[in-house]
C-alpha cells in the first residue's frame, strides 16, 4: 500500500438536523491537527446577502478534500412541504457534494450514528457518485480510535489521546453496572411500571404518514417495536430489496427540534428517552414505494 495523501485543507459537509453533534465533535479533532483556518465547516454561517452557491464553489476551490457527514436522518430531513431536502436543486448539502464531485477531489462519506449510505435510486443523479467513494465509519463507542484512523488516512498524525475525564468515568460506571447486573440499565434509572400498548396491523399508502399519540406521566424510555413489514406490489413493478419504512418518536416540547425520521428494517425497534408529556410516533412511506403493511407495539412508562 502507498503512503496516505498529504492533505492540508478540508471542507466538511453536514446537515444540522442530522449530524450537528457528530460534526462539531469531529471538527474539533480536525482543528487540532489541521488548524482552524484549514477546515471549512459551517457554510450555514454565510453572511446575509451573500450568494451561497458562489461561496460554496469558492470554498471548495481552496481545499484538498471534502468530508460528507452522513447521519441516520441524512436522507430523510424534509422541508416545510414534507419533500426530502436532498431532492431540492438549491439544497446546500446537495450543492456541496455535487460541487466536490465535479472537482474530482477526494470526497469521503463519513458515517455516524450507525448510518448507512442509501441506495442509488434514492439520491439525485448529481450526487450519486458519492456512493462510489469509500466510506469511513465513526462509531460512538470507538470514537477516538476511529477518528485517529481517519486522520491517518488524511495523511496526518492524530493528536495524543486525552484522559477519560469525569463524564467518561461516570459513563463507564453506568455501563459496567448494566453489564454486571445483566439488566437494561434504564430499569435502574427509570424504575417505573412499563405499559405495553398493542397496535394492530396497519397499512400505509405511498407518500402518507400515520401518527400515534401517547401521554407519558413519567420520564423514561419509549420503545417502538416494528414487525412484518410487507410491501403490496399489486399493480406495480416489483423492485429488488425491501422498501424503506421510516419512523420518528417526538415529544411535544421538542417541536421542530425533534430528530428526523430514521429507517426501520423488516423487524426492528427504536428507543428514545423522553420527559413526561405528549409523545407522537410517526410512520412515513416514500411516494416511490408501494403500500406497506406492518405490525407495531409500544412500551412506555405508566
Amino acid at each position: 500500500m502507498g503512503d496516505a495523501p498529504k492533505l492540508n485543507s478540508l471542507f466538511v459537509s453536514y446537515r444540522r438536523k442530522d449530524s450537528a453533534g457528530w460534526g462539531g465533535r469531529l471538527v474539533e479533532e480536525l482543528w487540532s491537527v489541521f488548524g482552524r483556518r484549514n477546515v471549512f465547516y459551517d457554510v450555514d454561517g454565510i453572511p446575509p446577502g451573500s450568494n451561497f452557491r458562489v461561496v460554496i464553489e469558492e470554498t471548495l476551490d481552496k481545499v484538498d478534500a471534502a468530508l460528507v457527514i452522513v447521519g441516520p436522518h441524512w436522507l430523510t430531513v424534509t422541508n416545510a412541504e414534507g419533500r426530502p431536502r436532498l431532492m431540492e436543486p438549491d439544497d446546500h448539502v446537495r450543492l456541496e457534494i455535487a460541487s466536490a464531485l465535479r472537482r474530482s477531489i477526494p470526497t469521503i462519506p463519513i458515517l455516524v450514528g450507525d448510518a448507512e449510505l442509501p441506495r442509488r435510486e434514492f439520491l439525485p443523479e448529481d450526487i450519486q457518485g458519492l456512493l462510489d467513494r469509500n466510506a469511513v465509519k465513526l462509531r460512538d463507542e470507538r470514537w477516538s480510535d476511529d477518528t485517529a484512523n481517519l486522520i491517518r488516512k488524511l495523511g496526518k498524525t492524530p493528536p495524543s489521546k486525552r484522559g477519560w475525564g469525569v463524564s467518561g468515568v461516570i459513563g463507564a460506571g453506568v455501563l459496567f453496572a448494566g453489564i454486571l447486573f445483566g439488566k437494561d440499565i434504564y430499569e435502574y434509572l427509570f424504575p417505573t411500571e412499563r405499559v405495553t400498548k398493542a397496535i394492530h396491523e396497519e397499512r400505509i399508502e405511498p407518500g402518507a404518514a400515520l401518527n400515534y399519540a401517547l401521554n407519558l406521566k413519567h420520564a423514561g424510555p419509549v420503545d417502538v417495536f416494528v414487525e412484518d413489514i410487507v410491501p403490496d406490489w399489486s399493480g406495480r413493478q416489483k423492485s429488488p430489496g425491501l422498501p424503506e419504512l421510516f419512523m420518528s418518536i417526538c415529544s411535544a416540547e421538542e417541536g421542530n427540534a425533534c430528530p428526523s425520521r430514521e429507517q426501520v428494517a423488516k423487524s426492528n425497534s427504536r428507543r428514545r428517552v423522553l420527559q413526561p408529556g405528549p409523545v407522537t410516533i410517526t410512520f412515513f412511506n416514500f411516494v416511490a414505494n408501494p403500500p406497506l403493511g406492518y405490525k407495531v407495539s409500544v412500551e412506555y412508562p405508566r
